[in-house]
């Protein structure tokens, strides 16, 4: 309902032949990363390179 509402004053609703959907991506329990069918186009995307990883500190 709320994406209808934002596609509605552009001409656009939910049937439209301008909407398309990405295909299903399953993730890797393990390694976090996608697996199967455009995994390698959506991993790209999986972690900004530019950022340090995160690291929870131990609390003691």
């Amino acid at each position: 309902e709320r994406l209808g509402k934002i596609l509605s004053p552009h001409g656009l609703g939910l049937q439209s032949k301008g909407i398309q959907a990405s295909t299903v991506l399953e993730v890797n329990p393990e390694t976090g990363k996608f697996i199967g069918v455009d995994a390698d186009q959506a991993n790209q995307y999986y972690k900004r390179s530019y950022r340090a990883a995160y690291a929870v500190p131990q609390l003691t």
